[in-house]
């Protein structure tokens, strides 16, 4: 599937992750009232209004502003104590899944650990990842915007590994992505 489409009906984005991303700028919250969000309404709000928010964010503003707002979902996250990069990289899919509901009920339930995962928004997954070259490759097949993802997997890659690297994400240009109608991107990642 393309970005910015919701891949079934009935799902909804938690408020908080909104709120990291919009973060009290006022263009950011017009651009919420403009697709149908109005924050004070409730605390899980449909998917498409939120990735229409995202598609209008990438007309109107730019797709660096993406990136940003990627990071900045996760600097707001409160993020589980774990041991490094592969770890957080690892843990990206769960956080994505509890941060949406379908039909009223959570995208993850904790007490299934890995077979929690309800379907019906994509996966994150890391396919390969090099501790010793320090790189790795991630895959999604969500309906995010790939400008948004590289933001959230650059902070992951930031918040977990030594604190004087400065990482590297890159849609990777062989491979089909979402930019063009596919169904997943893939990312290449060095730190």
């Amino acid at each position: 599937m393309a970005q910015f489409i919701s891949y079934i009906d009935g799902v909804e984005v938690k408020k908080n992750v909104i709120q990291s991303v919009i973060q009290g700028k006022e263009d950011r919250i017009q651009l919420l009232k403009n697709n149908g969000i109005d924050l004070n309404s409730g605390k899980w709000f449909d998917l498409q209004k939120w990735l229409n928010t995202f598609k209008e964010i990438s007309t109107t503003l730019n797709d660096d502003e993406l990136f940003t707002l990627g990071e900045s979902t996760i600097i707001d996250s409160i993020l589980p104590p774990l041991l490094g990069v592969k770890d957080g990289l690892t843990s990206l899919n769960v956080g994505y899944h509890l941060s949406h509901k379908l039909d009223g009920k959570k995208m993850f339930n904790i007490l299934k650990g890995p077979k929690g995962v309800r379907e019906g928004i994509g996966n994150v997954k890391v396919i390969d990842f090099d501790s010793k070259n320090k790189t790795a490759i991630v895959t999604s097949d969500t309906p995010q915007p790939s400008k948004f993802e590289e933001g959230v997997i650059s902070q992951i890659i930031k918040h977990f590994g030594p604190s004087d690297i400065e990482p590297i994400v890159k849609l990777d240009l062989t491979k089909e992505s979402r930019n063009d109608g596919f169904e997943s991107c893939t990312f290449l990642i060095s730190w």
